[in-house]
């Protein structure tokens, strides 16, 4: 994956310039910061994205990202962090939309997500073709 050899690239110079691998791995965490949000937003705004596929190729970047991000064990634990809500928004696209009707379940699922971007999500949600 592309994004993982630019990833790669960084964290070697970075490493090969003796930076302090704490300021290493703050670095990396506002990137994935940055990534996730800027993924989720995109789902929240655009509602042709929020589709079931298009949640299940976020999830496969993310394995591949997190794979590469666990050969870098300071990373792995802060790259989760950032990633939580996004996988959250993905599993509201993919999961059976029934369990919404049950709304005493939906705080204990969804930690990271509030009300208004489940509903958002689920507004907007396509059903792939």
């Amino acid at each position: 994956m592309k994004l993982t050899k630019v990833m790669n690239a960084a964290y070697r110079r970075l490493d090969a310039h003796h930076n302090n691998k704490t300021v290493i791995a703050q670095l990396f965490a506002q990137v994935f910061y940055f990534m996730a949000n800027s993924v989720l937003n995109k789902f929240l705004t655009t509602p042709d994205l929020c589709r079931a596929s298009r949640a299940y190729a976020v999830k496969v970047a993310y394995s591949h990202m997190e794979i590469w991000a666990s050969e870098k064990s300071d990373l792995i634990n802060h790259m989760r962090n950032q990633f939580d809500i996004l996988l959250e928004a993905c599993n509201v696209l993919v999961i059976d939309k029934s369990i919404f009707a049950a709304e005493d379940i939906i705080p204990t699922v969804f930690l990271k997500l509030n009300p208004k971007q489940i509903k958002q999500l689920l507004v907007s949600f396509q059903p792939d073709e």
